[in-house]
Order: C-alpha cells, then sequence, then structure tokens
C-alpha cells in the first residue's frame, strides 16, 4: 500500500472537508434570554457529523477549517426540543 506524503494528506483532507454541509439552527431564546443556536455538519450522504453548541461565540464556534461555509449556510429555525435533540443526538455519534 502507498504512503502518503503530508501534502498529500492535507489536500485530501481539505477535499473532503469541502464535501461537507453545514446548516445553522436557530431555536427561541431560553427563559435567560440566552441564545439556542447550533451549528450542524453532514456528510454529502445527509448522515450527521456533529452539532456545535453556537453560545455567543458566532461562526466561531465550528472548527477553523470549515468555518468559511458558514458564511452561506441556511439558518433553519427549529423548536428548542429539536435544539436539545440534535445537540444529545450529535455528542452520541462524535463519542
Amino acid at each position: 500500500m502507498p504512503t502518503l506524503s503530508p501534502a498529500e494528506i492535507e489536500s485530501r483532507s481539505l477535499a473532503l472537508l469541502d464535501s461537507f454541509t453545514v446548516l445553522h439552527f436557530t431555536a427561541p431564546n431560553d427563559r435567560n434570554g440566552n441564545p439556542r443556536r447550533l451549528w450542524a455538519v453532514f456528510t454529502p450522504a445527509g448522515q450527521l457529523v456533529n452539532a456545535y453548541d453556537e453560545g455567543y461565540l458566532g461562526s466561531h464556534a465550528i472548527p477553523a477549517a470549515i468555518r468559511h461555509k458558514a458564511a452561506t449556510c441556511y439558518a433553519v429555525p427549529v423548536s428548542a426540543a429539536t435544539y436539545s435533540a440534535m445537540l444529545r443526538h450529535a455528542r452520541q455519534v462524535s463519542a
């Protein structure tokens, strides 16, 4: 099996990251006024890779390698229950 150089590994990794889809899910603020928003990363097949709670960080809550996708992603309004369920599911997937 051929060995990949570090440059080849980096270029293939970036190509894989570019194939991911990022969506921004927004739920109503909690009773204390804190935001409930998250960034979700999906594979081309639609599988959830991870979800990042935005808090007060905005797009800086997601890794820098895919942050450029946050500028053009769709914002999807969801309920507070859906927001919580997505974060729980992402924790299970990434564990």
